[in-house]
């Protein structure tokens, strides 16, 4: 009986770590959230879409343009430092005949790095809603450091389009 109990407690044991030494972390790809080589690519069912500013891509029943990219300097924090930021300045048409939602929660800024978040600043940002026929610009801000690599990917609400990714050059 002690021999059995032993035997099946080394073999949990055995078991236990072969399990732990399974898991491990995928490698995240360097570019937004699919990985761009250029061209088009298919995974998980959307093409993708490469280009350059001032391209338009139609996504979601909007003709959405990447006008121009700029890098400029915050204003002055408390401690006399700016930070460096990339302006991306966004125009749309809504081509629909119903209204159609978009900010600058629907744009992801990648750099080398990953995932950069959007800075908000008053007064520039693109309108929530578009109503038919509607054309709109704004300003979306992300601190960056100019001299990297960006790619900003319009992530559409719809998962059977295509996704529009414009890739702004160091």
């Amino acid at each position: 009986m002690q021999k059995q109990i032993i035997t099946m407690s080394t073999a949990l044991l055995l078991s236990g770590g072969l399990l732990a030494g399974c898991g491990g972390n995928e490698e995240e790809t360097p570019f937004s959230s699919q990985n761009y080589e250029g061209g088009e690519e298919q995974q998980d069912d959307r093409e993708v879409n490469i280009m350059s500013p001032g391209d338009t891509a139609t996504a979601d029943g909007m003709d959405i343009t990447i006008d121009s990219v700029e890098f400029t300097s915050s204003e002055e924090n408390t401690n006399g430092d700016t930070n460096d930021l990339l302006a991306i300045n966004v125009s749309a048409t809504n081509t629909t005949q119903e209204s159609k939602t978009l900010s600058q929660e629907n744009f992801e800024l990648f750099n080398e790095s990953g995932y950069t978040r959007p800075v908000h600043r008053t007064g520039e940002s693109i309108p929530a809603t578009l109503s038919p026929n509607e054309e709109a610009s704004g300003t979306i801000y992300y601190d960056a450091k100019e001299g990297n690599k960006f790619q900003i990917e319009y992530m559409s609400p719809s998962t059977e389009e295509s996704t529009p990714v414009w890739e702004v050059p160091s």
